[in-house]
């Protein structure tokens, strides 16, 4: 799947990554159909924060669909 991902200060990059999978009980896997940009999502492209490692898929600010459910 594709996904934006940090690539080091003020870069973003598109990139394939491997499209997850349900792997245990709790887990639910949601395909994103719209996600915005997060005040905190500035922090480390502008290398204000510290932490967040090269290839780290970015942001939490978004909606979806449940594509899978672990069984619980």
């Amino acid at each position: 799947m594709l996904a934006l991902t940090f690539s080091g200060r003020q870069q973003i990059s598109l990139s394939r990554v491997p499209t997850p999978k349900v792997v245990h009980p709790g887990d639910v896997v949601v395909e994103v159909t719209l996600a915005g940009i997060c005040g905190s999502d500035l922090h480390p492209f502008h290398e204000r924060e510290n932490g967040i490692a090269k290839g780290c898929i970015t942001g939490h600010e978004f909606v979806g669909h449940v594509v899978s459910v672990g069984s619980q």
